[in-house]
């Protein structure tokens, strides 16, 4: 007892005397200045390697990125890399790439490697990947480290040929020279015998070769390697068969494109005969042979007893690949045991026949692809025992007979595709019973493109967790299942392509998710003859109507401008709008013009309309703007079109008085008939309470008069409304107040010229007092009350406490008002923290006693042109001066006089 007690202190003793208990690591005063050398001939935009300071921290071991070995102090690891930052996807493109590309030149290093590097003699870890040392070839100094156990120079830069006696560097166990050299890959790699990593991936720009790959076979301890897209392995280079030797892999990747965890890929590699010896591989999870993006390459498999050793396979892929012996290779992928793969994938090869009926042997595969072959048959009552089948894809193949029985028995089946065969017969009915056990977890079935016929079962809207339901191109007759509105997760249904029948059940409009729907809307007979006399009365000289054809398409919901209701099919919208050509201003004046001109000319529809137009009763959207239907009045007729919500007729050639029966629209929410009549508006346009937008613009050749503006209050939904060039409104009419009841404004304008975005524009229209109400639209951004062209004209504002209810104000324009009863006038604007803009040209301004409270903390810009300020007062007024962000005064024609304040 007490001597193995004195031999645990004695051992305790040397082991503290030799290594210390808490002894701090120096570093070697060579290897300081060695790394100073390094950081010499490194550009560092972002400053990382500021720790690399003698002066500061003359302990290397300290720096940031430098690792030095615990007992000898020596500098082991230089953990260099520069990682891409992550990419913000809230941004628009291309400008989250060009901010995170911004975010990465500030942190990356660059410059030259110093070949002292090599002075590091105890080195074994060194990465540099990810940095930028451009069009620079690999240094081949790094091949005299042999110290190296890890080098990682991917993405780095460098560019050129890998340097041959990189074979050197016998130590590595890791290796990444991903994306930096161009070249033929040296087989003297196959030296590097303790490699467990080898990565090698060519970048698009440049191009790597390989001549040959016998080398390979020399890393008996390689686990995970990496030669993608690399060109001569694009190039049909036969599969080696020493992968079947190289038992240590963990991960395989000669492919374009990257899986994950361990597998074995080989997918869009090369043709020929998939060596049997991959069968050695017996711990394969993934095993990925599919020939993705090839249409030259063939890949063959011919022996298939190989297969039956991959007894812990969970994925296979064989997708493309021609296997003329499949019913024996699918016997041979019995295994004896249930761990076959949970993933078979056949897709996409020449596989005729039917299909084998051995699936009781795989009771637990989950996920069965066999699309895009030539199948034929039935499928096989074996599969039946898919158990635990989720996905069933047999899409595109020449299988025939009835609906399959046997999927009555897979209970847990998510996805179903039969399309594209020659399946006939009805969809049972068990389709939706609860013995399938399915109702739930059944999101997705195809069955488009064959022979099926009769109703569609109403058991099929029992399976409410369907998101994806295609039944097109069949022969399927009768009505849509009423119940069809329960399938609530329904994301798309196509129906198209039936001889379905009937009403389509308004329970439809419960499906809330649903984004895409297909039924194949075919327009009602009589609507279409309707169309074809409005047809014939239209000129139509660039035959853009020539879809408009009956005996080449009976469908009119398919011809040009003709837009009909999903459910009803009746035509819902006629877009028969002709837009002004761009002009191109790089012709001479007035050439451009007159070559826009003659290009609408060949564009625009004319004519008459015919009055059969009132037919489409169930029309709401008539758009016949820009069109040429000259001195022609607004059609009467139109006012009978109750079902209209929305009617543009601006600018398209019509000359007369608006009817006043356009009041009868009491469904419209959209109005424009800017440009196409002169004489009084009629106050009936008052009635249509529902309208949100109204546009009535006269033109210069044609006045359009408006006794009273009254009516206008009747409108208490409208949001935009442009009463623009409108003659009586130039002949001082006062300011209504009852604008200021109208909150729901977005957009007004009662001007001689338009504004954008959403705006109260009064100018060049009135005198008056402006009406207090104006202060309760509180979402104004934009006042203009400013008499632009009238000198006759007069603005008064007396009481201006409603302006300071304009919180969101930016733009405020006052010109040309008497503001001389208004003392508050400027204090009411303070608070008004949004106001950037305030021009107060030819106002009358009274003599305010405080002007130091008068900072306008937001204001940019103000206008006092030509102002009158007091019949007393001529000097220079201090609160001007008072705004810190203005960056534009105007105050000319003032007659001031007097020094400007101090300390502008």
């Amino acid at each position: 007892m007490t001597s193995s007690f004195l031999m645990v202190v004695f051992v305790y003793s040397l082991l503290k005397s030799t290594f210390g208990v808490c002894r701090e690591i120096v570093c070697i005063g060579s290897e300081r200045e060695t790394l100073l050398k390094l950081k010499h001939n490194l550009t560092d935009p972002s400053n990382r390697l500021s720790s690399w300071n003698a002066s500061v921290n003359p302990n290397c071991c300290h720096w940031n990125g430098v690792v030095c070995n615990n007992f000898t102090s020596h500098v082991a690891e230089l953990h260099l890399t520069t990682s891409f930052p992550e990419v913000d996807y809230s941004l628009p493109y291309p400008l989250y790439y060009e901010e995170a590309l911004k975010e990465y030149r500030r942190q990356v290093l660059g410059g030259e490697i110093n070949p002292c590097l090599v002075d590091l003699k105890h080195l074994n870890y060194l990465d540099l990947s990810g940095n930028h040392f451009p069009t620079t070839p690999i240094p081949s100094f790094i091949a005299a480290m042999t110290s190296l156990t890890h080098l990682n120079l991917s993405d780095a830069g460098f560019m050129g040929n890998i340097p041959s006696q990189i074979g050197n560097l016998s130590n590595l166990f890791y290796l990444d020279l991903s994306y930096v050299a161009n070249g033929t890959i040296p087989p003297q790699i196959g030296s590097l015998s303790n490699l467990l990593h080898l990565h090698l991936t060519g970048s698009d720009e440049e191009y790597l070769f390989l001549e040959n790959i016998n080398w390979l076979s020399s890393l008996s301890k390689i686990r995970y390697l990496t030669l993608s897209n690399i060109w001569s392995l694009k190039a049909s280079m036969p599969i080696p068969s020493f992968i079947g030797s190289m038992t240590t892999l963990i991960h395989l990747d000669l492919s374009f494109s990257e899986s994950n965890l361990a597998y074995l890929d080989l997918s869009d590699l090369a043709d020929g005969t998939i060596p049997s010896q991959i069968g050695n591989l017996s711990n394969l999870l993934y095993l990925h042979l599919q020939s993705d993006y090839s249409i030259d390459k063939t890949l063959f498999i011919g022996n298939v007893d190989w297969l039956s050793s991959l007894m812990k396979l969970e994925y296979l892929n064989l997708g493309d690949i021609l296997a003329p012996c499949i019913s024996h290779g699918l016997k041979i992928l019995e295994v004896r045991s249930s761990q076959i793969s949970e993933f078979l994938n056949l897709a996409s090869n020449n596989l005729s026949g039917e299909i084998p009926d051995c699936w009781d042997i795989w009771p637990y595969l989950m996920d069965v692809n066999l699309q895009n072959n030539n199948f034929v048959g039935n499928i096989p009552q074996s599969m039946s025992s898919l158990i635990e089948l989720e996905s069933l894809s047999i899409r595109k193949n020449l299988l025939s007979g009835t609906f399959p029985t046997i999927l009555k028995k897979t209970n847990k089946l998510i996805l179903l595709d039969l399309g594209e065969n020659n399946f006939s017969g009805t969809i049972p009915t068990w389709v939706g019973e609860k013995e399938m056990n399915t109702k739930t977890l059944v999101t997705s079935i195809d069955l488009s493109n064959n022979k099926l016929v009769g109703e569609i079962p109403r058991e099929v809207t029992d399976l409410n967790g369907l998101m994806f339901l295609n039944l097109s191109h069949n022969q399927f007759s009768g009505h849509i299942p009423q119940n069809i509105g329960n399938m609530e997760s329904l994301l798309a249904i196509d129906f198209s392509r039936n001889k379905l029948s009937g009403e389509i059940p308004p329970t439809i409009s419960n499906l809330s998710f649903l984004s895409m729907l297909d039924l194949e809307i075919v327009c009602i007979g009589s609507e279409r003859e309707t169309l074809l006399k409005l047809k014939h009365n239209l000129t139509d000289p660039s035959n853009r109507l020539s879809s408009w054809n009956a005996s080449v398409n009976p469908n009119c919901c398919h011809w040009n401008g003709v837009v009909c209701n999903n459910f009803t099919s009746h035509v819902a919208e006629l877009h028969l709008t002709t837009s002004f050509p761009e002009v191109d201003y790089s012709l001479p004046y007035p050439l451009y013009y007159e070559e826009a001109l003659k290009e609408y000319r060949r564009q625009v529809l004319g004519g008459e309309i015919n009055p059969c137009l009132v037919d489409l009763k169930h029309l709401n959207y008539l758009d016949l703007s820009g069109n040429h239907f000259p001195t022609t009045p607004i059609p009467s007729f139109i006012a009978a079109m109750t079902s209209l919500t929305h009617l543009n007729l601006s600018d398209a050639g019509f000359m007369g008085n608006i009817p006043s029966q356009i009041g009868n629209l009491s469904n419209l929410f959209y109005l424009d008939l800017s440009y196409v009549a002169n004489g009084t508006i009629p106050p009936q346009i008052g009635s249509l309470s529902n309208l949100l937008h109204l546009h009535l613009t006269g033109s210069d050749e044609e006045y359009l008069f408006l006794e009273n503006i009254n009516w206008l209050s009747s409108l208490s939904k409208i949001r935009y409304l442009t009463l623009s060039n409108i003659w009586s409104l130039k002949a001082s009419m006062p300011i209504p107040s009852f604008i200021g009841s109208m909150t729901t404004l977005i957009h007004l304008d009662l001007s001689f010229s338009e504004s954008n975005l959403a705006y109260l524009d009064l100018s060049d229209l009135a005198d008056g007092t402006i009406p207090s109400q104006i202060g309760n639209l509180s979402n104004l951004l934009y006042l203009h009350l400013q008499s632009d062209y009238s000198i006759d004209k007069t603005l008064f504002i007396g009481n201006v406490d409603w302006l300071s209810s304009l919180m969101k104000l930016e733009y405020l324009n006052l010109g040309g008002a008497n503001l001389f009863q208004s003392f508050l006038f400027l204090h009411t604007l303070q608070p008004l923290s949004s106001l950037l803009h305030l021009r107060l040209s030819r106002c009358t301004l009274p003599h305010f006693n405080r002007p130091s409270f008068l900072n306008f903390p937001s204001l940019l810009t103000l206008n006092l042109f030509d102002f009158y300020y007091h019949s007393t007062i001529s000097f220079v007024p201090k609160w001007v001066f008072g705004p810190k962000k203005l960056i534009s005064l105007v105050s000319t024609f003032n007659c001031l006089e007097g020094p400007i304040p101090e300390g502008l």
